[in-house]
């Protein structure tokens, strides 16, 4: 069923519009189907890009791993050069859950003393370990040196410059562990 209203402006100019019959139960129940059915391909499309993570950044990179050893346990090997605890230990890289590997490199060797500037941590052994071919894309890493504990790492804290991760050591007020 269909029909014609009419809109009067200023008592002047009148226009008509037809006006759609008000669907029947068929119709009702197709519009349902058809509203059902884009809602679940809102939802698969959704899913999809959650799974998929398409805008994180899943190029592969160069993982920056940085660490202080207490004066006590670091050895001088020159003026400003130590050699840290954990010095040619295994670094492993895995996924968040610890399982996959995804990088391994070996500790570095050779470090230098920090400076009293680095309150606290002033006269540790900094050392930084780069490991190279790092899949990217994770949102959480656990870093594995020598065997030990995994401690968890962002994407970000590993794609973060030595010196940087240095600068951000004078902040730091807690003893080391």
């Amino acid at each position: 069923m269909s029909g014609k209203i009419m809109f009067v402006f200023d008592n002047r100019a009148a226009v008509t519009q037809t006006l759609e019959a008000v669907p029947s139960g068929k119709r009702r129940r197709q519009r349902a189907w058809w509203g059902a059915g884009a809602a679940l391909a809102a939802l698969t499309v959704g899913v999809v890009l959650w799974i998929s993570h398409p805008w994180a950044d899943g190029s592969a990179f160069t993982a920056t791993i940085t660490g202080v050893t207490e004066h006590a346990y670091a050895e001088p090997i020159g003026d400003h050069q130590c050699r840290p605890s954990l010095a040619g230990e295994s670094v492993m890289i895995y996924d968040a859950a610890g399982k996959e590997v995804l990088g391994r490199g070996v500790n570095a060797s050779v470090g230098e003393w920090l400076p009293g500037s680095h309150g606290e941590l002033g006269g540790g052994c900094f050392s930084t370990t780069r490991i190279e071919g790092v899949r990217g894309g994770e949102d959480k890493y656990r870093v594995q040196v020598g065997g030990g504990n995994m401690v968890e790492h962002t994407e970000k804290d590993l794609r973060t410059s030595a010196q940087q991760q240095r600068e951000a050591l004078k902040a730091l007020k807690a003893p080391l562990d």
